[in-house]
């Protein structure tokens, strides 16, 4: 077998994995979160089904008139993007800066926890910082320094006020919208499918209440979005800068909170598994499937095609050596330069080890949430090594004690615990609603919005059972239609035989068709057409130019496109997703559970059901390109096709 099949199995695997995990787990919270018992349990005014049933009604009400109106629309946004992109994001902004404005309020929980060594160490009462605290939690150090550093520069404007806090975190979350809105547009290939995905990020995430909670949560929601840039753009640029850049957003991101690696985990497992898979086989091994009388992938020059299939094994080490290397200077950097200035004197055997959370994990009474009884047993005993073995065998003894029947239990409340909330827990830990003044913290001021913005967003407010239950009808329809995204394309003829792939196959040749006669043969078409907006032309030996090679596979359906190296796009960038979500799932099943947790993936699950709903709208046309071409820097892939100048297609 040929390297380059196990690459393809390794993408088709993700596919079927995401698919029976997350169409699992939507199974549970659709059917079974109403009628089961679990903990931080949330209410809604309708139950699931009918909360989905609306969502997709309302879904279709909407998409219906885009559809019919999409090419009108696209050629529209096409046009004006420059000028209406900064515009939205701007409102967004402001309608954010207003938000924060008027509903901030103190939580006293982690976020209050954060904020007394922030204003403690900005008035210089150093003694007055919790040094336990920090101690067990050191991974909210890097938070107060940021936090620190946000207020000493607005101090020089004056203002001690915490909500300069809030509208840093504004930047941020419109930091994300942005970043969204980038990957959609190469991922879906469609300014009117980026729009919408930016629109639906804007009400989902952008203005979640979560904006006004001091945390990472907050913070570290943009570090996945950046490394998935980062990772689309890693042919198109210096790969030595991307690789770096990567590094050091690993380090930060660890820094602030642990999930948000799982990403970067995604791309360097994808992308060492294809650089060790090699590309010159690939195109070898697809040359000898060509029936007879098509042009062969041998007729590319020999230099051109060595080009092709070496690119990512040649650049991955080098692109590696710079990631580690960056990572290790900003982590020393962080270690030794910007945690000492914050002048604690921690101690060294309080923090809290991964066996803990994993003990927690497995704590049945709580559903694996947090538990002040655990902590105190961790906490009850002062040598980390002893504490470590404590908390090991105490989660053996509950594993053995579930067995393997009452291990699905509780997993499959794990699940729900995590799964089943379209709020993310919101107003669940600690004394969440402290108001807006707590301990020595300075006032906020109120203004005459307030009441109105507490009324949605207070678990006690008039219209919260509303808001909560959008939110649900939003987040089922994210699940949902995210799980349409790993299925293959169904191109079918004018007689309606089924064309290309099977549904969950990764394999379909971009651009063009690969129809099939009687004896399942390939017959009658171009195995590769040009791209649309592009051209084709023949060589002097009748090779066709000026479009893309051929490629082998295609993850998630449609044309892919190739950046200058000819490799491949869309499929990647769905992969890297889908991987990331699957080892958030599993992280959180495996350690303490909390749909709060969750949160920092919603964006790259709302990428996900944008490209569910592309194939979804794609199956229903026939279009033969759901997933079209997708460029390295958001660019068609006409443009991609001159750049490469010669590649050869079939």
């Amino acid at each position: 077998m040929r390297r380059v099949r196990i690459y393809d199995y390794f993408l088709k695997f993700i596919n079927i994995l995401y698919f029976l995990l997350f169409g699992w787990t939507f199974f549970l919270v659709l059917f079974f979160a109403g009628g089961t018992d679990y903990y931080l349990k949330k209410e809604f005014l309708l139950s699931n089904p009918k909360l989905f049933l609306i969502g997709v009604l309302i879904t279709a009400v909407f998409a219906i008139p885009l559809y019919r109106f999409r090419k009108a629309l696209e050629g529209f946004l096409e046009k004006r993007t420059k000028i209406l992109f900064p515009l939205v994001v701007l409102l967004l902004f402001a309608i954010q800066c207003l938000f924060v404005i008027s509903g901030f309020f103190y939580s006293d929980w982690d976020p209050a926890g954060v904020l007394g060594g922030v204003f403690h160490i900005l008035r210089g009462d150093y003694e007055a910082v919790s040094v336990d605290y920090f101690s067990a939690h050191p991974n909210n150090l890097l938070l107060v320094w940021i936090y620190l550093a946000v207020m000493k520069a607005a101090s020089l404007f004056g203002t001690e006020s915490v909500l300069v806090l809030g509208i840093f975190q504004c930047i941020l979350y419109s930091a994300c919208g942005i970043l969204i809105f980038r990957i959609a547009r190469t991922l879906l290939d469609s300014y009117l499918g980026a729009y919408l995905t930016w629109l639906v990020f804007a009400g989902f995430i952008g203005l979640s209440p979560w904006l006004l909670i001091t945390y990472s949560d907050s913070v570290g929601l943009i570090f996945p979005l950046a490394v998935l840039r980062l990772f689309q753009l890693r042919e198109g640029k210096n790969p030595i800068i991307i690789w770096a850049l990567m590094g050091i957003l690993t380090a930060i991101g660890y820094a602030l909170k642990p999930q948000t690696v799982i990403a970067v985990i995604a791309v360097l497992l994808l992308t060492a598994f294809k650089a060790l898979a090699g590309r010159r086989d690939e195109t070898r091994a697809e040359s000898r499937r060509l029936p007879k009388g098509t042009l062969s992938i041998k007729r590319m020059p020999e230099k051109q095609a060595e080009v092709v299939g070496t690119a990512e094994s040649r650049r991955f080490p080098k692109g590696a050596l710079s990631f580690l290397a960056a990572l290790l200077v900003t982590k020393l950097i962080i270690s030794f330069i910007l945690i000492p200035s914050l002048h604690m004197d921690l101690d060294p055997n309080k923090p809290f080890g991964m066996a803990h959370y994993f003990m927690m994990g497995l704590n049945q009474e709580t559903n694996g949430v947090y538990s002040n009884e655990d902590t105190n047993l961790t906490n009850s005993i002062g040598d980390p090594e002893e504490r470590t073995r404590f908390d090991m065998d105490l989660a053996g003894e509950r594993l053995r004690s579930m067995g393997i029947k009452g291990l699905l239990s509780h997993l499959t409340k794990k699940t729900l615990v995590n799964f089943a909330d379209g709020t993310f827990a919101w107003g669940i830990d600690g004394n969440f609603f402290a108001g807006t003044s707590l301990g020595d913290f300075p006032p906020v001021r109120e203004n005459a919005l307030r009441p109105y913005v507490m009324e949605w967003i207070h678990t006690e407010g008039r219209h919260y059972g509303k808001f909560s239950s959008m939110q649900q009808i939003v987040w089922l329809m994210v699940l949902f239609l995210s799980l349409f995204s790993v299925f293959g394309p169904r191109n079918r003829g004018r007689n309606g035989e089924l064309r290309g792939s099977d549904p969950l196959s990764p394999a379909v040749p971009s651009g063009g068709s690969e129809s099939r006669g009687g004896n399942g043969g390939l017959r009658g078409s171009r195995p590769l057409s040009a791209p649309s907006g592009g051209s084709e032309r023949e060589g002097g030996n009748g090779e066709l130019r000026g479009s893309r090679p051929l490629s082998p596979s295609a993850p998630f359906g449609g044309s892919e496109s190739r950046g200058r190296n000819g490799e491949l796009r869309g499929p990647e960038t769905l992969a890297v997703l889908a991987l990331s979500l699957i080892g958030l799932h599993l992280f959180e099943l495996l350690f303490e559970a909390k749909a709060r947790y969750i949160f920092i993936g919603t964006p790259f699950f709302l990428l996900l059901s944008a490209a569910g709903v592309k194939r979804i709208l794609s199956e229903i046309s026939g279009n033969k390109g759901d997933l079209e071409k997708e460029s390295v820097d958001g660019t068609d892939s006409a443009s991609s096709s001159a750049e490469t100048g010669n590649n050869v297609v079939q």
